[in-house]
């Protein structure tokens, strides 16, 4: 399998199905965020709803952090007037990463 590490500005909480199906190679059909599908790209409620997956396994950087790391983990990934919060990933291929070390945030 080819090496990846997928890092961006994805906009999304990690409650939020962009996250479940980047970090799990799959989305829920019960998952809230697939009711909000203005276009009905998914094929709407039901059994004939698309599913979405993929074949890559992933890891979050962040949530995969051992220990001696915790103390380098953002609280926040993005901070403004009117949220806080973590929206920006790196995710990578564990079998072919590891994760040694992490920069800090800026105070």
């Amino acid at each position: 399998m080819i090496p990846v590490i997928v890092g961006g500005d994805f906009n999304s909480l990690p409650e939020s199905g962009v996250y479940e199906l980047l970090s799990r190679g799959s989305l829920s059909p019960n998952h809230p965020d697939i009711d909000k599908d203005p276009f009905g790209v998914l094929g709407g409620s039901g059994p004939g709803r698309a599913t979405l997956q993929h074949a890559l396994v992933l890891r979050d950087s962040y949530a995969e952090a051992s220990e001696e790391l915790m103390d380098a983990l953002p609280k926040y990934t993005n901070f403004t007037g009117h949220f806080v919060g973590d929206i920006d990933y790196v995710l990578y291929s564990p079998d072919r990463f590891r994760l040694r070390s992490m920069l800090q945030m800026v105070p």
